[in-house]
């Protein structure tokens, strides 16, 4: 268990990256007794829920048990209705949230030591025609942070908030082995509410954290709309962070918590951790028994939830055999595949594709993510992740609604771009090796240069060739002299000779420079700051080859978006085609575009589209463990 205890629930929710309805799926096997077989009516009481996951985790944990329950978000405050539902004899518990922790008292019978100590509940539970009242929140703070938390005897621990979550944070605490004294309260808005906390529970209410020195956990109860921010002085005491919501998957406070390399527990790990308490009071079946790996149902956006059971208090992974039918997900999925099933928030695939090269570590690498499709991803998120992947290109698939058609964003380690050839490639590739379509059949991808086709070439010797069918890019002549000038004055700084530059023009993203022999692109040196001084997305150099097997050589620059040199760029293709076909008088070109990884490129010149072709092959998979917002 040591290595175990090593682990937070928060690296192993990353790592699994599994669903927040993973939390609340049971074995229907448990062995055993059912509690309860007659169906019971479940709630969560509270406003607002609307958007809870609640009713998702306890619904799936319900029919993995083979129980005949349903659990509903009541978005309300009125106490009368409430107690109503309570009363009723169908009423099989419920779970209670803000700003009803501290105003339902009046309804139980009997309360648990935890709501007795905190003054709060978050669980309703009928039993022998009574109303008991317990609260698990304090478990769900507690669990999360043991493997995290050090020193609890000589640091301090800071609680922001004052209502009734912020009650279950100073009870776990405490249970955490936090002295009351090293134990402060603060409330930004209302500080009399924090003093009056503070008083109860015996710990101290400040007004500012910034001159304490020895914080090792910060727990924020606050609400996500709330404005306070923990001050720079706190981050770099590298506090562990707590976060307790959940919605929105980022705030300000978790965003800064990262960026600082401070360890965060995000709320999910919390309302995992209390759910199970929850299911296990209302169900009788042990939280031992209670696994994850449930996938969220259509519509729900949320965060990705850690793949662990509890036991004895301690987090330990879970063995994914002990995840219930797999099925299901296919019977929620919209789409059918030909083979594999489109990810899902229990994972998030990566791959490293090698584009334009038939053999590893040649042509260009991207890389490909799929999305899954539970969750929109963010632009922001997206551009986050190919700053992380750093390589000239991250491709971002998700299905569409039409078979085989599917959304393709590029991205580089810095900005978003219209067009990415060899990533297109890179994306295709794995969609058909992994089974997602068949390589029989076409695929269509949605992207901001408009609708782009792939497809398998039958019968080739390179039966990993895939054709991808592009809009052509015209090449226009620049006439301005100033700007003629300006580039060759950048051209001339990297030691080309003015004789080497034949004639200067233009694509709709690129400079494009024909060169007047083979050896002047291959033996080009760039000045990189003065060619990102240009403007465009980049440059392109060409000339007609040398060599035998090859009709045009090429090279692209673009240090401005990240990329000194792309080892093979597809959509400068999409303009060096068309123009070598017209210049060479021929319908099928080879170009190589001679970076230190090199790649070729064949091209077939159509009426309206250039088609190109190369081979692709995978060099890595795994997972993104991060999350998806």
């Amino acid at each position: 268990m040591q290595a175990f205890e090593q682990r937070s629930w928060v690296s192993l929710g990353i790592r699994a990256a599994a669903s927040v309805a993973a939390g609340l799926a049971c074995v229907s096997i448990w062995g055993g007794k059912k509690a309860q077989t007659v169906g019971k009516k479940f709630y969560i009481f509270g406003h607002p829920v609307s958007k809870s996951p609640s009713p998702l985790m306890h619904n799936t944990g319900f029919k993995a048990c083979n129980l005949p329950h349903h659990y509903t978000a009541v978005d309300s405050v009125d106490v009368k209705m409430i107690e109503k539902l309570v009363k009723a004899k169908d009423f099989g518990g419920a779970s209670v949230t803000i700003p009803l922790k501290e105003k339902l008292f009046h309804i139980v019978d009997q309360k648990s030591e935890s709501v007795e100590k905190i003054g709060a509940l978050n669980t309703l539970i009928p039993k022998d025609g009574k109303i008991l009242a317990d609260n698990t929140d304090w478990k769900g703070i507690l669990y999360p942070l043991q493997p995290l938390v050090k020193n609890v005897v000589s640091t301090t621990a800071v609680v922001l908030g004052a209502g009734g979550t912020s009650r279950a944070a100073i009870f776990a605490l405490r249970k955490l082995g936090y002295q009351p004294s090293k134990l402060v309260v603060l409330n930004p808005r209302t500080p009399a509410k924090a003093e009056a906390l503070a008083k109860e529970f015996g710990c101290t209410a400040v007004k500012e954290i910034e001159s304490i020195k020895d914080i090792s956990l910060v727990v924020s109860t606050l609400p996500a709309k709330a404005t306070y921010m923990v001050s720079q002085s706190v981050f770099d005491q590298k506090p562990v962070i707590f976060q307790a919501c959940y919605l929105p998957p980022e705030t300000p406070l978790s965003i800064a918590a990262v960026a600082n390399g401070c360890k965060l527990v995000r709320g999910l790990d919390m309302l995992i951790a209390q759910g199970v308490e929850q299911f296990e009071l209302w169900t009788g079946v042990p939280k031992e028994k209670v696994v994850d790996n449930i996938l969220i149902g259509e519509g729900v956006h949320m965060l990705n939830a850690s793949r662990l059971m509890l036991k004895g208090g301690k987090a330990f992974p879970l063995s994914p055999s002990l995840s219930w039918e797999a099925g299901l997900r296919r019977r929620n999925h919209p789409r059918v595949f030909s083979s594999g099933e489109w990810p899902r928030h229990d994972h998030v695939p990566m791959y490293l594709v090698d584009a334009f090269t038939r053999g590893p570590f040649c042509g260009n690498p991207a890389a490909i993510c799929l999305l899954p499709d539970d969750v929109k991803a963010t632009s922001r998120w997206m551009q986050n992740v190919a700053m992380e992947m750093n390589q000239a290109e991250t491709a971002f698939i998700s299905p569409l609604t039409r078979s085989n058609t599917f959304s393709l964003r590029w991205f580089t380690p810095v900005a978003e771009v219209d067009l990415c050839g060899h990533a297109t490639l890179a994306s295709a590739k794995v969609l058909y090796a992994e089974g997602y379509v068949s390589p029989e059949a076409k695929i269509s991808f949605e992207t901001r240069s408009g609708t782009l086709t792939t497809d398998m070439q039958p019968g080739e010797k390179d039966s990993n060739r895939i054709a991808m069918t592009f809009p052509k890019e015209p090449v226009t002549k620049i006439t301005d002299e100033t700007e003629i000038q300006r580039v060759k004055n950048t051209l001339t700084s990297s030691g080309l000779g003015l004789d080497a530059v034949e004639w200067i023009g233009e694509t709709k993203f690129d400079y494009f420079i024909c060169l007047s022999s083979d050896p002047d692109v291959r033996n080009f040196n760039p000045d990189m700051t003065s060619i990102a001084d240009l403007g465009k997305r980049g440059s392109i150099i060409t000339a007609q080859s040398d060599r035998p097997d090859e009709d045009y050589v090429t090279r692209f620059f673009a240090p401005q978006l990240g990329i000194p040199e792309d080892p093979v760029t597809g959509s400068a293709h999409c303009a060096l085609g068309p123009y070598w076909c017209e210049v060479l008088n021929k319908g099928n070109l080879v170009g190589y575009q001679a970076s230190k990884r090199g790649g070729r490129v064949l091209v077939e010149n159509m009426e309206e589209n250039v088609q190109l072709k190369g081979g692709a092959i995978i060099t890595l998979k795994g997972e993104l463990n991060v999350l998806v917002l």
